[in-house]
């Protein structure tokens, strides 16, 4: 079997065997006994997810800055959150669940795009 030229393969095809992954391990309840039925689809995407990243990669300069930046945006929004929530309670800020999400987002874009202009920029 040969792998699959990396030019001949689309980007988001690597992603395919996490996200069945994902789905798998998020239908297994916690803390019941595990069903022959629901560890199934572990087993198979587990393998083909670490088959996925072996295979060669190329990526455009536009999906690195994409990546890069939702990376960034994935570390400091637990951040942004926190500044946000403390604003709310301190300032009495009426802030709903869609707003609050939807500001921690943009926070965190904001430190991403900030902390790129840094030193900080190898990190994230």
């Amino acid at each position: 079997m040969t792998a699959v030229p990396a030019a001949a393969a689309p980007p988001w095809l690597f992603v395919l065997p996490a996200a069945a992954l994902g789905v798998a391990l998020g239908r297994v309840p916690l803390g019941q006994p595990r069903h022959a039925r629901q560890v199934l689809p572990c087993v198979i995407a587990i393998p083909a997810t670490a088959a996925a990243w072996c295979l060669p990669m190329r990526a455009a300069a536009l999906t690195r800055q994409l990546g890069a930046m939702s990376f960034g945006i994935y570390v400091l929004h637990p951040f942004a959150h926190m500044l946000l929530a403390l604003l709310a309670v301190t300032m009495h800020l009426p802030f709903t669940d869609a707003s609050l999400l939807a500001a921690t987002c943009g926070l965190a874009l904001l430190l991403t795009m900030a902390a790129r202009l840094t030193p900080l920029r190898s990190a994230l």
